[in-house]
């Protein structure tokens, strides 16, 4: 296991093609905005770097053709394929809430026909997938640049662009299901990190002190354990299974059964970090200096450094 490099996101495109997002730990430990980017193509690492922090990482295909978005949190977007890379930047009007190190973007997701980015301030920008025009699709959330009201999206998630669901802080939970979102009454007030679209209306979304939200449109309820009091930073829906990892390195799954169990992936304890994508049937699990795959039945170490 190499220190020299730590993982901090990752994202499937199919069971050959998979991205994980790092940093240099020396830089990082100089403060020194940058992220690498580890790429796999048929057992085959490769990497470049950025000069920005990343805020997510997300692949699709379009026209046959594998593609990588990344946000950076300063609203810095970059599209890359195999035929090189484009630069974007998220902008807004004057006086218009936006992107910026004071307000940092925290995810970045492929939903329907259009990459989202959501942050502080309960920000969200969105583009189709081809073009490169970011517009607002905050309407009803977005804290304005006047306001003193503290709040941010941590994740967001939908099948479309017609069902989104977004959560962050104060254990807020928003819902958009005709362009204009609404606040939820959610049975928690602690930061949640992570959502996941389960089909239909139904989601899951889960953070701090071991929280999980279970939700059926704008039903919530809580889901109790007393496997963990780590926070949740990441979810996939794999195999039949709902998979949370924590910002600790620990990986736990909710089975048939509803109940919340640790898995055992063969790894060493983690200092930190956790970071899930699934696609096809290739389960990716990066935590702090360790990327492991799940195809369902094996856990397998992947090195990409």
């Amino acid at each position: 296991m190499s220190k020299e490099f730590g993982f901090t996101r990752c994202s499937v495109l199919n069971d050959n093609k998979m991205y994980v997002a790092g940093v240099a730990v020396e830089l990082e430990d100089d403060d020194v905005h940058h992220a690498i980017l580890f790429e796999h193509v048929d057992g085959d690492w490769d990497k470049w770097s950025f000069e920005h922090r990343l805020a997510g990482i997300a692949s699709y295909e379009e026209n046959g053709i594998a593609k990588l978005i990344t946000a950076g949190v300063d609203g810095h977007i970059e599209t890359a394929d195999f035929d090189g890379a484009q630069e974007e930047r998220i902008t807004a009007g004057d006086n218009e809430t936006a992107p910026g190190l004071l307000c940092p973007l925290h995810c970045i997701r492929i939903i329907g026909d259009h990459a989202y980015v959501a942050g502080t301030a309960r920000q969200v920008f969105r583009r189709r997938l081809g073009e490169t025009e970011w517009t607002r699709s905050d309407h009803g959330c977005v804290i304005p640049c006047s306001s003193h009201e503290i709040g941010s999206f941590h994740d967001i998630d939908g099948p479309d662009e017609n069902f989104l669901v977004a959560a962050g802080l104060g254990g807020e939970i928003w819902l958009s299901t005709s362009g204009t979102w609404e606040k939820l009454d959610s049975p928690t007030h602690v930061r949640l990190e992570a959502v996941k679209h389960l089909g239909g209306t139904g989601f899951i979304a889960a953070g701090a002190e071991g929280t999980i939200i279970m939700g059926d449109g704008e039903t919530l309820r809580a889901l109790e354990q007393d496997s963990t009091k780590e926070t949740f930073s990441s979810i996939e829906e794999a195999f039949g299974k709902i998979y949370l990892c924590t910002d600790q390195g620990n990986l736990f799954c909710i089975g048939r059964d509803g109940a919340l169990g640790r898995v055992d992936t063969g790894l060493p304890a983690s200092p930190g970090g956790g970071s899930l994508s699934f696609n096809e049937r290739s389960l990716l699990f990066a935590c702090d200096f360790h990327v492991v795959l799940f195809d369902g039945n094996d856990w397998q170490e992947l090195h990409p450094a």
